[in-house]
This record gives C-alpha cells, structure tokens and sequence, in this order.
C-alpha cells in the first residue's frame, strides 16, 4: 500500500478513536448538557435565568475545540486537511436533524396558522434551510434577547449557521497553515496557533466595537461570534491532549462552573453582548473542557440524567423552541409550571426521537464518497429551501389574487375608508363593496412609518430627521420612541399645511423619559442616555414645541407612577426652556393576541379586535404625567381607534394595527381630520403660549 494511502488510513482510524474519545470526554458532554438547559429554562423563564442564553456561548467553544483538535490531528498525521472527507462528516453530522426540524416547523405552521403568519414563518425558514439564517435576523434588526411574543420559530437557527459557516471557513485556514509548516519545516501545532490567535484577536475586537455601537446585528453576524469558536481552538492547540495535574484540574473546573453560573444569574437581556461580557462564559467553557478528567466531578458528570442531555443535546437544541414558539401562540393564557413542564416534556420526546431515528443511525454511514455527500447535503437544502418557501408563495399569491378588488378600493371615489368609517358601535368594517383589507395582509407587517429616521434601542444617539414646512422658522419635535414614530408621517403632513418645521429624533424602545426603563436598571441606561443626547439637540434646533409619546407597557406595574412623575419632571425642564409639551397619549392595545393580527384572513374581520375597556386596561403614565404638568396639553387617541365599546382591528376596508402594539401607517392616514382637529389643535395653542 503506498505510503501516503497508509497515512491516510491511519487518519482514518485516528479520526476513529477521537470519536470515541469524545464521546468519553464526560466534563464535554456534561457541558453541553448545561448549556443546552440554561438556553431551554431561559426560553421558557427569562426571569428565573436571565443569562440562560449564554449557553450559546458555551456551545461555540466546544464546537471549536472539538473541530479543531480533529483538524489539527490530521494535519499533523497526513500534513493537510482532506476538505471534501471533513465536510461531508459535518453535512451528515448536522443537516438531517436541523432540514428535519425545518420542515416540521414549516408544515405545522401552515396547518395552523394564518397563511400569513405561515408565510412569515417560511421567510426565516428558507433562511435556516441554506444555513444563513443568522444573517437574515442580522438584516431585520432582530432583537433576539427581547423575547417577542411575534418570536420566529426559527430564530433559535442563528447560531447553527454561526457554527456552519465557521466549519466551512475554519479547514481552510488549518489547511494553508500546515501547507506553510511543511514548506518551512515547523511544527504544525505551532502554526496552527498563528491564525488561530488572529482570528480570536480580530473577531473579538469587531465584536466589541459592534455591540457597542449599538447594532442588533452584532448579536447574530458571523464575524463577531468567531473568537468564541476560535477560543476553544487555541485551546484545542495548547492543551495537546494532556491533563493538567489533580489539583490545577479541579480548580480549572470549579472555577469554569462558577463563571459560567454567575453568567447565566447575573447577565441580562441588556448586558451587552457579545461584546467584554462573552469573555466570561467563554472563559468558564474553556477552564472545565481544560479541566479534563477530574475524580471529584466525574461522578455529577456521569449521572445519567446529564450523560442523556448531553447526548440528546443537539436535537434537544432544535427542537425546544419550536415547541415554546407555539404553545405560547396557541394557548389563550401564558406559559404556567405545568405547561412549561409539558412543553419540556414534549421538546425531549422530539429530541430523543431526532436523535436515535436522525442522528444516530447517520452518523454510523461511512464516508467512502465525500462529494456525494455535499452534493446531497446541499441538494437537500435546496428542496427544504423550496418547502419553506410554499406558504410564502401561496399567501403571496393569495394577495396577488385581490390586486384589483384593493386597487378599487384605493381609488379616490365613493366612501372614504379606515378612520372615517368609525362609528360608534365599531361595526363598519367594509367602506367599499369589495371586502378585502388594505394593505394586503403580507405588507400590513410592515406598514410602519419613519423606518430610516429611527434608531434601534442599544444606540446612545439618535438620528435628526427634517420634514414639514423645512423653510418655517416655527419648529416642532416629534420625539419618543416608535409609539410617536407612527404618528410622525400624519404630523409631518400637519406641518407642510400649518408651516411647520418638523424635526423627528425618534429612537425605538426607548420613552422621553430620564427613568430606565425595568429592563435597563441592571447597567447604564443606554435609553437614558441617548435622551439626555437628545436635550440640547432640541434647543440647537430652537425646537418651539415637542410631541412626545410612549408605549404605555415601557414601565409596568408600579412603576407606571414613578414613569409618570419622571415624565412631569423631563417636560418641566423643556417648559423651563421656552419649549411647550403636547403628550400624544398611547395608543389602544390592538388585539387579545399576536395570532389575531391574522384573524383578517382567517375569519370575520369584524371579530378581529378588542373590547375598550380591555384595550384601555393598562394604565398611561403620559396621562398621569399630564395631571402633573400645567401646561403640558394631554391629546387621548383612544376615540380614533375605538367605539364606545370596541376597538376594531379593521376598519373602512383598513387594517389598524401592523402587530400586537403599533398602528398601521395607512389607517393613521385615513385618520388625518382627526388628527388636524386634535393634535393641530393642541400644537397650535401651545405655539401660541410660546409666543
């Protein structure tokens, strides 16, 4: 047998053993073990953990180092890397159970769901069958920590196409390493180390930078999640297979359990990350995998409850989000003890399944054709890719279907729709003979005003945007956040035809409000900043007067009071200014539930919406803040939303609400008499005051 084949079959069998040895590594498995039950009981309970999404974290060192140490053995033993061996094993390890899951997942959202909310399921699901979905939530500005009740099934696969692109990307670099080590005849190890420590270096600086900067899409991108896998890398390169003596190890050990515990308890959905914060738990991974086999933890490692975790891990990963995802949007009240425990139940019943009928019987195929292999695996993907895109394509060809009875009802003639077909029993949901909802369901999501002239929460500042009359020395401000966003296109509107200049600094999730919000208490209020940013800009813009509104859930609870006494003390330093205040109160909460959004396609649309004094239940501060403040006009919009008794989620051939909490653009367009008479209204008396 030629040397280089005997070489090859010796990798083979050593590839062989490492497997096994893996699998033996009981401080590994017990660590994906935790991990993996930190992510599901921070799924289920942020608030009992709320730094459970570390996990994560924790997954990438062991993906880095496991894959490392695999790739460094058979550099040094072959002096290369057989790329087209390593990915097939990494198709067949990873693709089956995930295009399974990404099936099911689609399949049972169009059999219960609306076609809309099916096709809003499939768009990330093409995304997570092409291994990418990381950066589709990347471009929607997702906030993965945020735990919306609107939450794609999918959004858990962000980190699966972390850790796909890094095993497409990381052979590479093994490969042109050992190629150089051969070339000057150095060890490959310590070659290996070169690019191993620049790619941590470089990755985990861009993931400081961008998180700080205040992108969503830090969370999710690539580049900033590298130096987490490229850590366990280092470590796989350094370690060498040898084990640290007794003592050294269980310190390791110890003190790896205790960062990765004081992570998972004392981080937050506002800790930033994954910037500084990510060195903790990644740290506390790398010191228990250091740690190796210690004599005093085997014991809790090896307990079979732990082994089984571990074991099921990955399906278990999988799987249990899918499941919270939908029990919460089916089930009329939240998640109780026993529902959680049966959503965890049903999550390791899935699990156990994907792993002995998926993972299991495929991981025994040999691999004698790697490129069939990739061919299939990618082959596969695109099939998923398609499946996932029928609901999209069919609620897409629903409204493609009504084109011309929506495009009827546009036309300027016969009834006026949306707000003027308002009465006060709420039942005039038809203006126009055709019954059909405008915007079309699958642009209703995405029917919000202002987009580029709003800034996403983690920012410290906020973009100044300049509409209405630009020529008028009369300025107003229209600033808050996205529940004054959606106002700002009408009130622009009011400024071409009063003469204003309208200024928008206008900044998503974060109130008018020098009060961090309950969330943000836990660190320096990057909201509060950005408001205290936003103070002098006002009186550099001589701003005459400001319009400012809240969501009214932004404080719940008690601190509604505390909010309100917070907003009265940020309007009086603005009166103090020369700067009058008109409160734009909230608006009604739209729906029982995220899935009646849907209900226009699903059923009677005059069923889709809330009765008043549900709709109104939550108290506003801006209204208690208003009592506080003489001066400071009070502007309540609940009658532009809502009869006497009930608050419609269509009206006049028009959909009110894009999501459980913001109005639609088009339906505050149809609303424009309401707002000149209450809104102008307000806003010219306080001008007037001013002067």
């Amino acid at each position: 047998m030629p040397a280089l084949a005997l070489q090859r079959a010796s990798a083979d069998r050593d590839a062989e053993k490492a497997t096994a040895r893996r699998g033996s590594r009981l401080e590994i498995q017990a660590l994906r073990a935790i991990a993996v039950g930190v992510v599901v009981a921070y799924h289920l309970r942020p608030a009992a953990l709320p730094g459970g999404y570390v996990g994560v974290d924790i997954l990438f060192v062991i993906s880095g180092f496991l894959i490392s140490r695999h790739l460094v053995r058979e550099a040094e033993t072959t002096g290369g890397i057989r790329l087209g061996r390593f990915w097939a094993g990494r198709v067949r390890r990873i693709l089956p159970a995930a295009l399974a899951t990404t099936v099911a997942v689609v399949a049972f959202s169009a059999a219960v769901l609306p076609r809309t909310a099916a096709a809003e399921v499939g768009v990330p699901g093409i995304w997570a069958a092409l291994s990418a979905a990381n950066w589709r939530f990347a471009a929607s500005s997702t906030d993965y920590l945020a735990q919306s009740p609107d939450a794609s099934p999918f959004e858990h696969f962000w980190s699966l196409g972390v850790e796909e692109q890094f095993y497409l990307l990381w052979p590479l670099a093994v490969l042109v390493a050992s190629a150089l080590a051969r070339r000057r005849l150095r060890p490959v190890r310590r070659t290996v180390l070169v690019p191993f420590l620049l790619v941590l270096g470089a990755s985990l600086a861009f993931g400081i930078v961008l998180t700080a900067s205040g992108s969503p899409a830090a969370y999710f991108v690539t580049p900033t999640r590298m130096w987490e896998l490229a850590a366990g890398g280092v470590l796989a390169v350094l370690l060498a297979d040898r084990q640290p003596p007794p003592r050294v190890a269980a310190v390791l050990q110890i003190a790896g359990v205790v960062a990765v515990a004081v992570a998972v308890i004392v981080f937050t959905a506002r800790t930033p990350m994954p910037g500084v914060a990510a060195m903790l738990p990644v740290a506390g991974a790398a010191a228990v995998i250091a740690g190796g086999d210690v004599r005093g933890l085997r014991r809790v490692w090896a307990l079979p409850p732990v082994r089984f975790v571990g074991a099921v891990s990955y399906s278990l990963y999988l799987w249990h989000w899918p499941v919270i995802v939908f029990t919460r949007l089916l089930l009329p009240q939240p998640l109780g003890p026993m529902s959680a425990a049966a959503v965890v139940a049903l999550s390791l019943l899935l699990a156990t399944g994907s792993y002995l009928l998926i993972e299991q019987p495929l991981r025994r195929v040999p691999i004698r054709r790697p490129g069939r292999i990739v061919a299939l695996g990618v082959a596969c993907s695109l099939v998923v890719a398609g499946i996932a895109a029928v609901p999209v394509l069919t609620s897409a060809a629903a409204d493609d279907a009504e084109q011309d009875s929506r495009a009827a009802v546009l036309r300027p003639q016969g009834a006026a729709i949306g707000w003027p077909q308002l009465t006060p029993d709420a039942t005039r949901t038809w203006a126009r003979p055709e019954h059909v909802v405008v915007p079309a369901p699958n642009a209703l999501k995405d029917d919000l005003a202002y987009g580029s002239c709003t800034i996403e929460p983690l920012s410290t500042t906020s973009p100044v945007c300049v509409a209405g009359d630009i020529r008028s020395r009369t300025t107003i401000a229209v600033v808050g956040d996205s529940h004054v966003r959606q106002w700002a296109a009408t009130i622009s509107r009011l400024g071409e035809e009063r003469h204003w200049r309208v200024i928008t600094v206008l900044h998503n999730s974060c109130p008018f409000n020098l009060l961090p919000r309950p969330l943000e208490q836990d660190h320096l209020s990057r909201c509060t900043t950005a408001v205290r940013w936003a103070l002098p800009v006002l009186r550099r813009e001589h701003v005459s007067l400001v319009v400012t509104s809240a969501y009214r859930r932004s404080y719940p609870g008690t601190d509604a009071r505390r909010a309100a006494e917070a907003y009265a003390d940020i309007w009086h330093s603005l009166q103090a200014a020369g700067i009058q205040v008109v409160a734009l109160g909230d608006t009604p909460t739209p729906m029982s539930d995220p899935i009646d959004r849907d209900c226009i396609v699903q059923r009677d649309p005059a069923r889709c919406g809330l009765s008043r004094a549900r709709a109104t239940q939550v108290v506003d501060p801006l209204r208690l803040a208003a009592a506080r403040a003489p001066g400071v006009a009070f502007v309540d919009p609940t009658d532009a939303f809502c009869g006497t008794t009930w608050c419609p989620g269509v009206i006049g051939n028009v959909g009110v609400y894009v999501d459980d909490n913001h109005a639609s653009n088009t339906y505050l367009g149809t609303a424009y008499t309401w707002v000149r008479q209450h809104i102008g209204t307000a806003v010219d008396d306080g001008l007037h005051r001013q002067r």
